[in-house]
């Protein structure tokens, strides 16, 4: 991509925004929708339980069928929040309409599992990335092609928070960046360490990428040289899992494979935070030690001044951003592989190794509600802007899509 700043980045970018406007899907008297409705996709409709009478959590559970093995990826569109991408192990990615039920597309072309699927940030576009590398981009409203490219194996995709340019990450280290449509490329190359994850930073002039041998940079989009390169005894001492922003453009957090977490201040590169997050039980055994105090998530409140992560053994731990202190450590069972903040709300959603979701209020700690449904693990989790929806995917092949109401 050409140096020619972000004028002419926005040229291509005049989103149309649309109040979301939730219907439900009409069901026979025994809760499910008939074949001919679905387009060949199950829908059920079943009330969440879980250990709390606390009514003011609800939800409302769809399951939604048509991939062949495992489902790694979802994303909900952004504006309206009633469309859902899905990338899965039978080499194909969906299109669905949340409302309907049904396959509005299938995507094509891929040579192994699309394990990367997300709208750009005003919904205009949505791209899909497999294992081997391929990665394609289409047009929301004519549904068509408009851009392929093949590179190493890719680990992560990422679009601009404000303009139609697309990032990934792969396995040998190289961050690219493509302008959509004009295909228009330019490449950092890597320090010879998988990237692991990556996230742009609001003020959409920088991105934070994260490593397989636990370093971090930061990285100047204009172009794509490095700002910081935390490492060593700095950075992590296992692979980065994951990266987060805070709302005040500033705060970077980072999760990694070493049981830690790290709060970074992104204006001068200084690790300003620690924390150990999770914590091994008596039934641990050395072999699975390294597995499980994994850290798979770590995110911020769009609310608190709070942040959390979820780990392979089950802790879910809440840090207070402005003392920095631990505010609750909560256990869920099984393991935790997916974290997400309700974007309105002051709750938090796990999704676990064992296929429930977990529902937690962040100020008290507690959990509201175990939703069943999944009977394999949670491989990725995504909420819509207004915090109504909550959509899951798992590798028992299924999407599942839940009402929300707080």
């Amino acid at each position: 991509m050409e140096n020619s700043g972000d004028d002419q980045l926005n040229d291509d970018y005049n989103g149309d925004t649309a109040e979301n406007g939730y219907q439900a899907i009409e069901v026979d008297a025994d809760g499910v929708i008939s074949d001919d409705d679905l387009n060949d996709t199950e829908s059920i409709e079943e009330k969440a339980s879980g250990p709390s009478d606390d009514e003011e959590v609800q939800a409302i559970s769809r399951c939604y069928r048509r991939h062949q093995g495992s489902i790694f990826s979802v994303a909900i569109d952004p504006i309206n929040g009633d469309l859902a991408l899905t990338g899965g192990e039978d080499d194909i990615g969906c299109l669905w309409s949340l409302q309907s039920g049904n396959v509005i597309l299938e995507c094509n072309g891929y040579k192994d599992s699309v394990t990367c699927a997300s709208f750009s940030a005003n919904s205009k576009y949505f791209a899909m990335a497999d294992m081997s590398g391929i990665i394609k981009v289409w047009e929301l409203e004519t549904k068509q092609e408009i851009f392929a490219a093949e590179c190493t194996d890719i680990e992560w995709i990422e679009w601009h928070v404000n303009y139609p340019v697309l990032l990934a990450g792969t396995v040998d280290g190289n961050t690219w960046m493509w302008q959509i449509p004009t295909g228009i490329c330019k490449m950092h190359q890597g320090h010879g360490s998988k990237s692991t994850c990556g996230k742009v930073l609001l003020d959409g002039n920088r991105a934070c990428i994260g490593y397989e041998d636990g370093s971090i940079k930061l990285l100047d989009l204009r172009t794509l040289s490095t700002l910081n390169h935390i490492s060593g005894n700095i950075g992590h001492s296992d692979a980065v899992t994951s990266v987060d922003i805070y709302s005040d453009g500033i705060l970077i957090a980072t999760s990694s494979l070493d049981g830690s977490i790290k709060i970074i201040n992104s204006t001068n590169g200084r690790v300003i935070a620690t924390h150990i997050a999770s914590w091994l039980d008596d039934a641990s055994t050395e072999s699975n030690t390294e597995t499980e105090k994994s850290i798979e998530a770590v995110s911020f409140s769009k609310q608190q001044a709070m942040a959390a992560s979820g780990s392979l053994s089950g802790d879910l731990v809440i840090w207070d951003l402005p003392t920095q202190r631990l505010r609750h450590h909560c256990k869920h069972q099984g393991g935790i592989s997916k974290l997400l903040w309700n974007p309105i709300k002051p709750y938090l959603y796990t999704g676990g190794l064992n296929g429930n979701i977990l529902v937690w209020n962040a100020l008290s700690g507690e959990c509201h509600k175990v939703w069943h449904g999944h009977y394999n693990e949670i491989l990725d989790l995504a909420i819509s802007r207004d915090g109504e929806r909550l959509i899951s995917c798992s590798s028992d092949g299924t999407m599942r899509l839940y009402s929300l109401q707080h």
